[in-house]
């Protein structure tokens, strides 16, 4: 049975493929997360400033929470293209 630093001594081994696609989706899941939250919340202060919603409106907001996380998955394409071009053992260290 493996000890309670088992995890520790034996690492699972991870290259930069996929801390690069791990980058990636951590910035699809916060522009997801923002635009969600953005979008609920333009919805809002119009229904309070207006007093009724319509279809399109629902539809702007879904278009722009759309372009939100397709701008954050473009934005994270970046970094990770950079852990893509750092030693492994580089990156870990910096932590």
């Amino acid at each position: 049975m493996a000890g309670r630093g088992q995890a520790a001594r034996d690492p699972v081994p991870v290259g930069a493929p996929q801390l690069g696609r791990l980058v990636v989706a951590e910035g699809v899941g916060v522009g997801l997360l923002g635009a969600t939250v953005g979008a609920a919340a333009g919805l809002g202060l119009v229904a309070l400033a207006v007093g009724a919603l319509t279809p399109t409106l629902g539809r702007i907001a879904a278009g722009c929470a759309a372009a939100g996380v397709l701008l954050a998955a473009v934005a994270a394409t970046a970094p990770a293209q950079l852990i893509r071009r750092l030693p492994l053992a580089q990156l870990l260290a910096q932590e």
